[in-house]
């Protein structure tokens, strides 16, 4: 686990999602090994399981995902879902809605700049 100076080597500590798992359940080995598949220990912990739409009456995790009101929520208090999306449990990862805004903002006020810029610089050079 320590390098010859004394530090710790840090090769010696890994993680993984297990691999060909559904449940994406966080592995951890430590120390140096010489098969890539040796020494690991599942950590009693998933990560990143994509549920797809909220469902009431499931079970999520920490670190889950969810798709809610054109948003992506990552779980951060395990819990059973009630009827109602409860947003203290939740982290915004992506707001659509606010996004498409944001394209459709740049669509119209800076994308037909970008295109008279290009003219301009294209009629500069001669191209045009």
């Amino acid at each position: 686990l320590f390098t010859s100076t004394g530090t710790i080597n840090p090769s010696s500590v890994q993680f993984r999602v297990k691999p060909n798992d559904i449940e994406n359940t966080l592995q951890a080995r430590f120390g140096v090994y010489t098969n890539d598949n040796d020494g690991w220990a599942d950590l009693n912990q998933t990560i990143f399981r994509q549920k797809g739409v909220y469902a009431s009456g499931t079970n999520y995790n920490r670190l889950d995902f969810v798709e809610d009101d054109n948003k992506i929520w990552v779980c951060k208090v395990a819990h059973t879902a009630t009827a109602t999306f409860n947003t203290s449990y939740w982290n915004v990862v992506l707001d659509g809605s606010a996004s498409l805004t944001s394209i459709n903002t740049f669509n119209t006020t800076s994308a037909p700049r970008i295109k008279n810029l290009e003219n301009e610089v294209l009629l500069q050079l001669g191209i045009v």
